[in-house]
């Protein structure tokens, strides 16, 4: 999916529809500077403060269908959000023909250094981009982001920032943070993806 704020565009991957929600997973700066999100003691931060000045997040499916989206989790550990919508705003049909990002925990622990992988996302102009390449490092301190990231030598480009950095089977292995011009870039892990997903389910 395609999401746009006021200030970015980003990308962003349906996760799953559960307990009445079509989840979506991005990173949390193409999403954070839309308002001040409330503090939690838990990893996750409601943004959705019901302010005058809150504005949102629109998302844009594959089919063209726009929502606009209140209800977003941040994460404090890592550069992730989730944004929930709700099926009422979906017909059936529409909930049937989604793609739901493939995951598969066991093929994410198996990862190893020059694996091939694939980054996707949207372009600046709306166009789906995907390019091939290696993992460098499955799993790598990088003081630029605080955590661990996983590098992989693979091209992104603006405005594929939340989009998913899959496996040579399609799996999610991470979601796209940041690049170099040299054609690397990092990812957060699938597996502090897995700790953001539990930390909402106890919230």
């Amino acid at each position: 999916v395609r999401i746009t704020t006021q200030d970015v565009v980003g990308s962003g991957v349906i996760y799953s529809v559960e307990n009445g929600w079509v989840n979506v997973l991005t990173a949390a700066h193409v999403v954070e500077n839309m308002s001040a999100a409330r503090p939690a003691e838990s990893d996750v931060a409601a943004m959705d403060t019901g302010e005058e000045d809150y504005r949102g997040a629109e998302i844009t499916f594959y089919d063209g269908k726009k929502v606009f989206c209140r209800d977003i989790l941040l994460s404090e550990l890592a550069d992730l959000a989730m944004l929930r919508i709700s099926i009422a705003q979906f017909t059936d049909e529409e909930l049937e023909s989604y793609c739901y990002v493939p995951v598969d925990k066991e093929s994410f622990d198996a990862l190893c250094a020059e694996d091939v992988c694939t980054s996707v996302g949207f372009g600046p102009g709306g166009e789906v981009l995907r390019y091939e390449g290696r993992i460098l490092e499955p799993w790598i301190y990088m003081e630029d982001y605080g955590q661990y990231m996983i590098w992989a030598g693979a091209d992104i480009r603006s405005g594929m920032s939340g989009g998913g950095l899959l496996d040579q089977n399609g799996c999610l292995i991470g979601i796209l943070s940041g690049g170099s011009e040299d054609g690397e870039l990092a990812a957060v892990p699938y597996s502090l993806v897995l700790q953001f997903i539990e930390t909402i389910e106890n919230f």
